[in-house]
């Protein structure tokens, strides 16, 4: 983080320190006008997904012709839908041809990457116990290999697990994919979360449930093998002890809702998020380069809280990475038994806040969110706790940044509700924590604003009103560009966990590209690291029109990417007016580095190591 950026939000905050709590604005905006997101669920998708559970996405390219398929777990009650796009963003099903569907399970999340380098992305699925009840499936990690095209041009899925060492593994929430030893090979971060033993189910503690991490040896006949290092590298997870008297001696691994492998120090290695329930807080596992790792900042996010979602850009331009996680929010409510755990945020050591982490470019993080300023739009919160800034927003779960119009800048964008929300069939929810989406427009000067309403982006149909209480309990949510358009797009997912009855708990959006920038979007090809460079830092440089230097843009290729969630492996650049990148670099997982200069921008640029 910047010390221009640091002053700036210091100053905005003390300006306008007292910004929140504020009264409802009484303009009513159109919401489905030129500037909103326009949604083509039902128009661009053969036919609509219906979903039901806690349905997760993949986007990602799974046939190579350059555009971006999507894949939506599901419940038992109806197969996970997979869908090809034909590059101009409309999608046929094609999931039983794929063999994906999965009729009979209750899918969560998928990972994705090039387990074998073969050039062809993979799929790891994660499974959970059937909501209507039962046993747990035999192997909850599912590996799918892609065969690439058949005889007749159908690319196709098969599952292999039994030949990975993956069938021990149990309860997948969510998984990250990344080199962590830079030999080449994409190993495995599961985090770890029986949904049948759901926080508000229970009263001081919940069932133990370390996260696992999962080395690649290598493949054998395209298949890769994976070994459980978990104990070795020390990213179990942290512990914590039951909340009432008689469960204090209960210690136990709280389970996980998201990780995240990211490089926060910039040393060249990733590093590992893991976002935990109530009563747990986040983990920061830095990676030692010997397959070990440390935890690091304790005391900053060690934190009772439900840790749901989190997403990284360099919001301030100052050459690297801040995080955003999500959190129950400044209008958490709802009586609970003393000890029960969905408590756990009102103890000392606890909050209920989001984090805005800012990177030193070092790797220590402080956390900007009560000291920075978002100017409000229609609906601001009603921040019962009384708190300033981005953290006196609402209920959080999946979340991206991404720059909605190409203008330099990484918006922010998070959906999320708690799922014990009841509909009153004429009303509201009868309860909930004020959870309606917020879309935050980064104003480049070390605030945002809540252009929510303009960019229709509240979680709900349009025809309902602008009230709280309507919003459907948010969970995946993905920003990427389906259309070729050089503007990202989004998908999410709805869903009442524990409902089988279908619904459209699934939404894609697509950008209106209005008042937009230029664009790169940079992909990778590996030769000495995996095959999609997934982990590589990517840096392009642009020559400031008004004489002020270089503006830089950073990025690195990921594929995880919050709860549930799991995306292509590319870096997508707001490039504002820049007509041209005088110098982009490429640092990748193996350590060598990549150099190109004079790019032109509004393309697709692949970079050969």
């Amino acid at each position: 983080m910047s010390v221009r950026f640091a002053l700036t939000v210091a100053l905005a905050a003390a300006v306008c320190g007292a910004c929140q709590p504020q009264q409802p604005q009484q303009q009513e905006p159109d919401t489905n006008g030129e500037y909103a997101m326009i949604d083509v669920t039902r128009t661009a998708f053969s036919p609509a997904p219906l979903v039901a559970g806690w349905p997760g996405l993949a986007l990602f390219d799974y046939d190579n012709d350059a555009d971006i398929d999507v894949f939506i777990t599901n419940a038992q009650s109806a197969p996970n839908m997979f869908y090809a796009n034909d590059g101009q963003g409309n999608f046929e099903f094609k999931g039983r041809g794929a063999g994906l569907t999965f009729d009979d399970d209750s899918c969560v999340s998928a990972a994705v990457g090039d387990f074998d380098n073969d050039g062809w992305l993979d799929l790891i699925i994660s499974r959970q116990a059937p909501f209507s009840g039962g046993p747990a499936p035999n192997d909850t990690l599912v590996y799918m290999k892609n065969m690439g095209p058949d005889e007749a041009g159908v690319v196709r899925f098969e599952d292999v697990t039994e030949r990975t060492g993956l069938g021990g593994v149990t309860f997948g929430s969510s998984m990250g994919v990344g080199d962590i030893d830079n030999d080449g090979l994409l190993d495995l971060y599961v985090g770890r979360y029986e949904f049948e033993d759901l926080a508000f189910d229970m009263e001081s503690y919940l069932p133990d449930t370390p996260n696992v991490l999962l080395r690649n040896l290598g493949a054998t006949d395209g298949v890769p093998l994976f070994e459980d290092i978990t104990d070795f590298a020390g990213v179990a997870g942290t512990t914590v002890a039951g909340l009432a008297p008689d469960t204090a001696d209960i210690i136990y691994h709280p389970p996980t809702w998201a990780v995240y492998l990211s490089d926060v120090n910039n040393d060249g290695l990733l590093d590992i998020f893991s976002l935990q329930e109530i009563p747990g807080g986040v983990d920061l596992f830095i990676n030692n380069g010997d397959l070990t790792f440390s935890l690091a900042q304790e005391e900053l996010l060690n934190k009772h809280g439900g840790w749901m979602g989190v997403t990284a850009a360099d919001i301030d331009r100052d050459g690297d990475l801040d995080y955003f996680l999500t959190n129950v929010g400044a209008d958490a409510k709802g009586p609970m038994a003393q000890y029960h755990i969905a408590n756990a945020w009102k103890l000392p050591n606890g909050t209920p806040f989001h984090r805005l982490l800012a990177n030193d470019g070092a790797g220590h993080l402080t956390d900007i969110a009560h000291d920075t300023p978002v100017t409000p739009g229609v609906l601001p919160p009603t921040n019962i706790l009384r708190v300033n800034g981005l953290a006196g927003y609402e209920f959080g779960f999946g979340c991206a940044f991404f720059d909605m119009q190409n203008d330099g800048w990484p918006d922010l964008y998070w959906i999320g509700e708690i799922a014990l929300s009841g509909i009153i069939p004429d009303g509201p929810f009868r309860r909930d924590f004020h959870g309606v989406g917020r879309f935050l427009a980064n104003d480049g000067d070390g605030g945002f604003t809540d252009r929510t309403a303009e960019r229709g982006l509240f979680n709900w149909e349009s025809d309902k009103p602008l009230e709280f209480g309507y919003s459907h309990p948010g969970r995946a949510l993905a920003a990427i560009d389906l259309n070729g358009d050089g503007f990202a797009d989004i998908c999410r997912t709805n869903a009442f966990f524990r409902s089988l009855e279908l619904e459209q708990g699934f939404s894609c959006l697509f950008n209106p590209a209005i008042e937009s920038g230029h664009y790169l979007i940079v992909r990778l090809r590996g030769t000495a690291s995996n095959r999609f460079g997934i982990g590589a830092r990517v840096e392009a440089f642009a020559s400031d029109p008004a004489g002020g230097g270089d503006d830089i843009f950073v990025g690195e290729v990921l594929t995880t990417t919050s709860a549930f969630t799991a995306v292509h492996p590319q870096v997508h650049f707001g490039l504002g007016q820049h007509l041209r990148i005088d110098r982009l670099t490429v640092r990748w997982p193996a350590g060598g580095t990549s150099e190109l200069t004079d790019i032109p921008v509004d393309q697709i640029l692949t970079v050969i190591e």
